[in-house]
């Protein structure tokens, strides 16, 4: 396991990210995080909520917001200076948005805000709970 880690270490340095080891505090157990990270929802496909969890290794402004396949805003989840470490957010889709695919996207900026020095976004599927069918 220590040699996986090393490796990563190495990886990181070499493309330019930040690398740092942070306590989780359910289990104690040390977390590697490297850079930024935009982790794919949950559930997906979701109906009435989903979670969003996204990673950083520094307190940088955050904006995490969602969007329809043309680029139009539907929500905005973050906006703000945010803390380090491994984060949660959750999205209640509006009564009015359709069945279909939505982007959730994170652009994290420099600290005096004026430019994104990372950018991600994920993949979403909506269904309406209406057109859900259970089989038995």
């Amino acid at each position: 396991m220590t040699k996986i880690i090393i490796i990563v270490l190495i990886l990181t340095v070499n493309i330019g990210l930040t690398a740092e080891a942070q306590t989780n505090p359910d289990d104690g157990k040390s977390v590697l995080l490297t850079g930024f990270k935009l982790f794919q929802n949950y559930p997906n496909p979701f109906n009435d909520l989903t979670i969003i969890e996204f990673s950083i290794t520094d307190e940088n402004y955050v904006n995490i917001f969602i969007t329809d396949r043309s680029g139009n805003k539907i929500e905005t989840l973050v906006e703000g200076e945010v803390d380090r470490g491994e984060h949660y957010v959750f999205f209640k889709p509006p009564k009015n948005m359709y069945e279909g695919s939505y982007y959730c996207k994170m652009n994290i900026f420099s600290i005096n805000e004026t430019k994104i020095i990372h950018s991600e976004k994920i993949k979403m599927q909506y269904v309406n709970s209406e057109s859900i069918v259970f089989k038995r």
